[in-house]
């Protein structure tokens, strides 16, 4: 059995800022979000 990875916090960091982008971008393809109110 493996041990789990305990991430650092830029790591977590990261990963926080990856879903934030990942939702922004879901708004803006979905046309709920134009560029401009950015």
């Amino acid at each position: 059995m493996t041990t789990p990875v305990k991430k650092t916090p830029a790591e977590l960091n990261f990963e926080a800022a990856m879903d934030r982008l990942e939702a922004i971008v879901e708004q803006m393809e979905g046309g709920k979000m134009p560029l401009e109110d950015l």
